[in-house]
C-alpha cells in the first residue's frame, strides 16, 4: 500500500470523526442555550417578585435571584449578574422606602 491509498481509504473515517464532532459541538451548544433560557425565565419570575408589595414574597423573590446568581456562574455574565443584582436591590429598597409613607400623586 502506498501513501494515496492509505490516505484515501482513512478518509471516510477522518470525515465521521469530524461530522461527529459537529453533532456534538451542535447538541452541546443547544444544550447551553436551552439552560441559558431556562435560567432567564427563572429570574425574571424572581425578580417580579421582588418588585411584589407584600414582603413575603418580596423575601422570596431575593432569595431566589441570590440562588439563581450563586447556582450556575457561567449560565450569567458579570455584566448580567451585577444589573440583576442592581435591580433587585432597587426593588427591595424601594419597598422599604416607601413602606408607611403617603403615595405622591
Amino acid at each position: 500500500m502506498n501513501a494515496t491509498t492509505v490516505w484515501l481509504s482513512a478518509t471516510p473515517f477522518i470525515a465521521a470523526a469530524l461530522a461527529l464532532r459537529g453533532v456534538w459541538l451542535a447538541t452541546r451548544l443547544k444544550e447551553r442555550s436551552e439552560r441559558r433560557a431556562e435560567w432567564w425565565r427563572r429570574r425574571a419570575w424572581a425578580v417580579e417578585r421582588t418588585a411584589d408589595e407584600d414582603a413575603y414574597t418580596s423575601r422570596i423573590g431575593a432569595a431566589t435571584v441570590e440562588a439563581l446568581l450563586t447556582s450556575d456562574p457561567a449560565t450569567a455574565t458579570a455584566t448580567e449578574r451585577d444589573v440583576i443584582e442592581a435591580i433587585t436591590l432597587a426593588d427591595l429598597s424601594h419597598g422599604e422606602d416607601t413602606e408607611g409613607e403617603p403615595e405622591h400623586e
